[in-house]
């Protein structure tokens, strides 16, 4: 950003990493406890994601399922991540997959079977991503630069990306 006086640059106020980015990632670990963790260290030979086209860190998510859902075993634990990991098929466009995913993260809508009293009988269970009654059972992380490969092979490094539970 720069202030201009009849064409020329008088003075400097910094960048955005400066004015935006830094400060906002020190408000949410000071103000709102958030964890900090670079996003250099959250790629795939660290474990917390299958590869770079990948948003979920998916060992959080799947510590945060077992912590919010003790009922769940491990095949519909794999099933449910799967599920946010692999979203193409919830709808024709980005927005109606979107939209399906708010649903079953906030409202609650996603289920699985599992027979969780041992006496055979399954009966669909709603799976919590975040406990909407204690937040202190969650993991808040915020990242900077977390890279992220398109489709296209590319790169892309958003400044600032905020998970729930390892769900951006």
């Amino acid at each position: 950003i720069s202030m201009h006086k009849r064409g020329r640059i008088v003075g400097y106020l910094g960048n955005e990493e400066t004015l935006v980015e830094l400060p906002a990632i020190k408000y949410l670990i000071d103000n709102l406890k958030y964890d900090f963790i670079h996003g250099k260290e959250l790629i795939p030979e660290k474990g917390e994601r299958d590869s770079l086209t990948e948003v979920i860190l998916v060992k959080r998510l799947e510590e945060a399922l077992r912590r919010l859902n003790p009922w769940m075993d491990e095949g519909n634990i794999n099933k449910t991540i799967r599920y946010l990991s692999r979203p193409e098929n919830l709808g024709t466009s980005l927005l109606e997959i979107n939209e399906k995913l708010y649903d079953d993260i906030v409202d609650l809508n996603y289920t699985v079977e599992q027979d969780i009293y041992g006496d055979g009988h399954k009966k669909h269970q709603t799976v919590h991503f975040i406990d909407w009654g204690n937040v202190d059972n969650n993991e808040f992380l915020v990242t900077r630069q977390f890279e992220v490969k398109t489709s296209l092979g590319k790169s892309i490094y958003p400044d600032i990306v905020i998970f729930v539970n390892g769900i951006p």
